[in-house]
């Protein structure tokens, strides 16, 4: 069993999972309070699954996103890991949103790009442009950062493209400009994909308890370290 947790943007999802079997899952849409969500829900789990006992790791949303929204999710997934001596991971957020997009949809409809984008300030979104066949083949995230004009601008061949964007306000915006975005209410990042990501992964990753602070969050198209 392992806890996967993302508070990387509004959306604060976190849940329990097996390969084929979800134990619990909730999702919140919140400005704040990310943290007092966290704590309130892990005090549940811990008294309805004594999922302390049994994880076997954690798994968090790495970011870009709100510097705060990032900080929450690594360090509490740092603390629980280090205190029950166990593995974490992280995958990128916007990897994360991508991988909710079926491979079926992908394939139906012909899309070579998938392009997650995540809201910043200052009219500014971060985004990466993925292969179809990243969930196995991750490869180097290529995460950029600019204005909502910049990302339009730096989209090659859109018609190839599938847009992944939780915010209803941006997808309005690109679908303006030409462009195919997914449902956004299905777009926000969720700890089963999160988790889903892990378990395709599992036998590409390493770690080990007494090293998860080489475990970086990601802010934008920089690494945070600390």
């Amino acid at each position: 069993m392992i806890l996967a947790l993302d508070s990387s943007t509004s959306w604060m999802s976190m849940g329990l999972f097996e390969k084929d079997k979800t134990f619990f899952e909730v999702s919140h849409h919140t400005t704040m309070g990310h943290s007092r969500l966290i704590f309130r829900y892990l005090e549940r789990l811990g008294e309805e699954f004594n999922f302390l006992e049994v994880i076997q790791a954690v798994v968090v949303g790495l970011g870009p996103g709100f510097f705060t929204g990032v900080k929450i999710a690594t360090m509490i997934g740092k603390s629980l890991a280090y205190a029950l001596q166990k593995p974490v991971y992280g995958f990128s957020t916007l990897e994360v949103m991508a991988n909710q997009v079926s491979e079926a949809e992908v394939q139906a409809c012909g899309y070579q790009v998938l392009v997650p984008v995540i809201m910043h300030k200052r009219n500014e979104v971060f985004w990466t442009e993925l292969n179809p066949d990243f969930r196995v083949n991750p490869g180097d995230l290529n995460i950029q950062t600019g204005s909502l004009e910049s990302f339009v601008n730096a989209l090659g061949k859109p018609k190839d493209s599938l847009i992944i964007t939780p915010w209803a306000e941006l997808k309005t915006y690109f679908e303006n400009q030409g462009l195919n975005c997914y449902y956004s209410p299905f777009a926000f990042p969720q700890a089963r994909s999160l988790a889903h990501l892990y378990f395709l992964r599992q036998s590409q990753c390493s770690s080990h308890w007494t090293t998860l602070f080489q475990l970086v969050p990601i802010y934008g198209s920089k690494i945070f370290h600390g």
